[in-house]
């Protein structure tokens, strides 16, 4: 009888240990998984997109951001969206090709840079980013923004985290130079304050604030924080167009950075000094060759030269001429040849000469570096081999509907400039 009452109480006991342990089974897998704060899952959390438009907002725009919140991945991390059915892409290039107006934008991203949803604070940026960094258009003149507007979208931009602030702050920038709130926008963009911004902002000072900016431009640039430095020969270069009076004033100024003891900066400065002719070229080719003599050449430098003889270049008024583009091409042929420089820097010239100079000098020049044997560049010199007789053959061949044959050559690949995705 005592057998059986004991093994009746541990089958009960049992029985209750197991329904527990099921019970919080049930619970631990009824819990939901955590999520890391801030990342790009969180967004799914953000409120939903509000159909009405808050004061002050466009409705056309509004709705158009909300296409991009409701239809896109939006990272909430970065301020990026990748959309299926490229709803970010489209509205950027409305604002870039001028179909859509940037100036009154303005107002409406101000509005939602404030938003409470995260991702069409998100959305917002991204689009600023890919439709307005680098620029409000060609017609776009001082006035066409309301000061109100600039203020408010500076206001806004700058209450953001920074991933954020990096890809709005050029749109901001733009709209502040526009407006003619000078002040204001440097007071953001002092490099003791926050240099970060600083970096990004001095970029975009004279594209539309041209001449007008430069002193800004000058002072920030002797500050001696490298990437200042940088970002002051980068305004200068983005500035298009430079007039003859321009070039007298921003040539001499870029070419004072030739001899800079950093290399990142001298190779910006020959960057930029592309947009120069006649002696300006002259001291690019001589910085080119000092560096590569002293063992100081690196593929920086190349951004500076294998510009400067394409096709599009040469058709420019103050084009170089064809003995400023003979020194281009002696320079990228040492620079090959060179074993000290980087098997990189080497290949990237051997590139650079085969698309500018596609004939028999080069291809002699090619053939030589192989029978030599140099281990450095025995594929990149198959390649070019490759790459020349493709040019050649497409020369001889005529085009579609036509007898004339295709016989210009290919424009050399865009340098690496060195900008930063803001």
């Amino acid at each position: 009888m005592k057998r059986q009452q004991t093994y009746t109480y541990s089958l009960v006991v049992g029985l209750g240990l197991a329904a527990a342990s099921a019970s919080l089974a049930g619970c631990k897998k009824s819990t939901p998984s955590a999520t890391p704060a801030g990342s790009a899952s969180s967004a799914a959390q953000a409120p939903k997109f509000d159909p009405t438009p808050p004061a002050g907002a466009d409705p056309d725009l509004y709705q158009a951001l909300g296409k991009v919140v409701e239809n896109c991945n939006v990272n909430v991390n970065d301020a990026t969206a990748s959309c299926p059915g490229d709803e970010a892409r489209k509205l950027g290039e409305e604002l870039s090709s001028g179909k859509r107006s940037a100036a009154a934008a303005v107002k409406t991203f101000a509005v939602m840079l404030e938003s409470k949803n995260e991702k069409l604070r998100a959305a917002t940026a991204s689009v600023m980013h890919s439709g307005l960094r680098n620029g409000f258009g060609e017609k776009a003149k001082l006035g066409d923004v309301k000061a109100e507007d600039a203020q408010a979208l500076l206001k806004s931009v700058f209450e953001l985290p920074k991933p954020y602030i990096r890809r709005a702050l050029p749109a901001a920038v733009h709209a502040a130079v526009l407006a003619n709130q000078l002040e204001p926008l440097y007071a953001k963009l002092d490099p003791s304050k926050d240099p970060d911004a600083a970096g990004v902002g001095i970029r975009y000072l004279m594209t539309h604030g041209r001449m007008t900016t430069f002193p800004k431009v000058q002072e920030l640039s002797k500050a001696g924080e490298t990437r200042v430095a940088l970002s002051g020969i980068e305004a200068v270069q983005n500035m298009d167009k430079w007039t003859d009076e321009e070039q007298k004033v921003l040539c001499p100024w870029t070419t004072e950075f030739l001899s800079d003891k950093r290399p990142s900066v001298a190779a910006r400065a020959a960057t930029a000094l592309s947009n120069c002719g006649g002696e300006f070229l002259d001291q690019i080719l001589s910085s080119g060759e000092k560096a590569l003599k002293d063992g100081e050449f690196s593929s920086a430098r190349l951004s500076g030269l294998r510009m400067l003889c394409t096709p599009n270049r040469r058709a420019q008024q103050n084009a170089p001429t064809d003995a400023q583009c003979d020194r281009v091409r002696n320079l990228l042929e040492k620079v090959i040849q060179t074993p000290k420089v980087e098997v990189s820097t080497r290949s990237s010239a051997l590139v650079a000469l085969t698309n500018l100079w596609n004939d028999a000098r080069t291809v002699a020049f090619v053939k030589k570096l192989q029978a030599g044997k140099d281990e450095g560049l025995t594929d990149q010199l198959k390649t070019a081999l490759r790459r020349l007789e493709r040019k050649k053959d497409a020369a001889k061949t005529p085009t579609k509907g036509s007898d004339a044959p295709v016989a210009k050559p290919a424009p050399a690949a865009p340098a690496a400039s060195g900008k930063s995705p803001g």
